[in-house]
């Protein structure tokens, strides 16, 4: 792990931009992330919902891309820029999700690893209007502990402002945790622990998160490299949502599964993504399951 960790260093310290390109079919079972039950409960009276509100099943096509930019590369404190935005298309557009971001950070070089301080914006629409836009920062740590060993820690914060709906707006607070260590020559293996704390201006809105992960990648024959990983989480709101009696107490289950090429890699990454979301709900009218597949590649290239 030294030997490719000193080998990625030299080349993002030679690298003065890099583009990648993003192209997918994206089947989910579930994707207006509603109930598949036709009544619903609210202030204890039951309520029938219409076909629209029920749970139904596409297929989306999703293009996106990022592009960074690497400049004063040979000072000291480079600086960073990047940019990314995706789009996942379905029937109509009441589903159709949009977002863009950019990035800025000076990296500095410490003597027990690299630290970065990074300035985020970031804007979302949902059914062809605003949905919400994003400020804030977030701080990143990683070094690489007795050649095996990898580690990379991150702060953020950042206040999420939603038009039209000012009980959601919120601010963000978010520790993450992960830790990568070299189990052979072939296979690396995984862990990670992010904490989250959202607070907004309605008390049914705010909530303490967590998740917990761990996979494993080997590299197989012709440059195959498959992944796994399997994850859980919980979140916890501080009250209950208005109209609802009930606060909401989520666990969260997701098994993911890819593959890329390594030879290709320079000029596309070929990947088959499948993730099975489970959720256990208090609440009755929050999905239970949702099922969503990514068949697709990404063509890029560097300088």
């Amino acid at each position: 792990m030294a030997n490719i960790a000193r080998f990625r260093e030299a080349i993002r310290t030679r690298r003065a931009w890099r583009v990648n390109v993003d192209f997918a079919f994206a089947p989910d079972s579930n994707v207006n992330s509603a109930t598949s039950k036709e009544r619903v409960d609210i202030l204890g009276l039951p309520f029938k919902l219409n076909a629209d509100a029920r749970a139904h099943s596409d297929i989306g096509i999703i293009a996106g891309g990022d592009a960074s930019l690497r400049l004063m590369r040979n000072n000291p404190v480079p600086l960073y820029l990047a940019a990314y935005a995706r789009m996942a298309n379905y029937a109509g557009s009441d589903y159709d999700d949009i977002y863009a971001g950019g990035e800025a950070d000076p990296e500095f070089k410490t003597s027990g690893g690299r630290l970065r301080a990074t300035a985020t914006g970031f804007k979302r629409w949902y059914g062809g209007k605003t949905l919400s836009t994003s400020l804030g920062g977030r701080l990143n740590f990683d070094k690489i502990i007795g050649g095996k060993l990898g580690l990379e820690a991150a702060l953020a914060l950042r206040h999420d402002d939603y038009t039209g709906r000012d009980d959601i707006d919120a601010w963000n607070f978010d520790a993450y945790l992960q830790a990568n260590r070299a189990l052979s020559a072939s296979t690396l293996g995984f862990g990670y622990l992010s904490i989250q704390r959202n607070i907004a201006h309605e008390p049914g809105y705010s909530y303490w998160s967590g998740r917990l992960g761990a996979g494993v990648l080997k590299e197989i024959f012709g440059g195959l490299r498959p992944q796994l990983n399997l994850e859980i989480g919980r979140q916890l709101n501080d009250s209950p949502i208005p109209l609802f009696a009930r606060t909401r107490r989520d666990w969260s289950f997701r098994a993911l599964a890819s593959i890329y090429n390594r030879r290709l890699r320079t000029l596309a990454e070929g990947r088959l993504h499948a993730q099975l979301l489970n959720h256990q709900p208090l609440r009755p009218e929050t999905p239970a399951r949702r099922v969503r597949h990514r068949q697709g590649a990404v063509i890029g290239c560097a300088s």
